[in-house]
């Protein structure tokens, strides 16, 4: 930590910051050669960004987590938004793993139907917190918090035990949508998981539908097929979630065994409005359909992207045209509407 003289302005400040980093990016000569290195700078000052020393220095603070996340040699000077962020995700650890452990963490459900008879027949979990003393975390934030500290493996196990559970509640047909994360791929756990939840909870296996996100890498192939391929032989089925948005969606239809897609949003909005949007859709329906694939639309909203869906031939879709996420205690009453 460096401070500086009261009333030092902000351009000194920084001038003074550049000239640190520009110090420590000068390569160390050891034995073996020249080791580069860099580091990172937050700084604030007084009174423009914190009204007291504990505020100050948690601003800049909020704002080295920033300068960090942008890789080393950068700095950043604190604002109102980035204290703001960094108060939110301050003891976020230990407060999720607390949820965890408390079982307060609760599941939306998104209804799923079937495009030709608008008729429900599934749910996918929405995982969701409530933080106390924060109100509902956005789940983008505490997600993607949970897989940079590792705890996403608590939150795909709590989820899959609790979506399975609950669904044990609907009537039969009906099937249960669970996201997990890559990364039971990687370390070759996701059959043993899903075995045991299926044993412990009772859930007949072709209810249960397991879903990987297009966005994450899969690991290695040959791991990867492996263990999808073991979760499919318990008779579960597998799902591609957010399809295109990723960057190898056609290899990954080439070498898994899928029993559907789940369409990215960005394809549908523009359906009915963009030549090429409908062109891309027919051509990934088409795929799909060749492939025995079946294919699930997200973010359908209006009459007119469910009819053109519809027509050529989408089985299912998901949106708020057909319901927004709704808590536990009304699935089986909507399930049967």
């Amino acid at each position: 930590m460096v401070l500086t003289p009261p009333g030092t302005t902000a351009v000194t400040t920084r001038s003074l910051v550049n000239a640190i980093l520009k110090i420590s990016s000068t390569p160390v000569s050891l034995d073996m050669g020249a080791i580069p290195f860099s580091i990172s700078a937050g700084w604030s000052v007084y009174p423009q960004d914190a009204a007291d020393a504990n505020q100050l220095i948690l601003a800049a603070r909020a704002a080295l987590t920033e300068a960090n996340r942008t890789g080393g040699g950068h700095e950043r000077r604190a604002s109102a938004e980035l204290t703001n962020a960094y108060a939110v995700t301050s003891n976020l650890e230990q407060d999720l793993l607390k949820a965890v452990e408390d079982d307060a963490l609760f599941l939306k459900w998104m209804p799923i139907v079937d495009t030709a008879s608008q008729k429900i027949v599934g749910h996918e979990a929405l995982l969701r917190w409530t933080r106390p003393g924060h109100g509902e975390v956005a789940p983008n934030l505490f997600i993607r918090y949970a897989e940079e500290v590792g705890m996403i493996e608590a939150l795909d196990s709590w989820s899959l035990r609790n979506a399975c559970q609950a669904a044990l509640h609907w009537p039969t047909p009906l099937r249960v949508c669970v996201n997990v994360s890559p990364v039971w791929l990687v370390n070759e756990r996701l059959a043993p998981l899903v075995e045991a939840v299926l044993t412990e909870t009772g859930l007949p296996p072709g209810r249960l539908q397991i879903e990987l996100s297009e966005c994450r890498p899969f690991g290695p192939s040959d791991i990867a097929f492996r263990e999808l391929s073991r979760v499919r032989a318990l008779g579960v089925r597998l799902a591609i979630d957010d399809f295109g948005a990723g960057y190898s969606s056609l290899e990954r239809l080439r070498i898994y065994p899928l029993d559907q897609i789940k369409l990215d949003r960005a394809f549908v909005q523009y359906l009915g409005e963009d030549m090429r949007a409908d062109e891309i859709m027919y051509a990934i329906l088409s795929l799909a359909r060749s492939l025995n694939i079946t294919c699930c639309a997200k973010g359908v909203e209006t009459e007119h992207q469910m009819a053109l869906l519809d027509a050529n031939g989408c089985e299912e879709v998901q949106g708020y045209l057909l319901g927004a996420p709704i808590r536990d205690s009304h699935v089986p009453h909507l399930a049967q509407t």
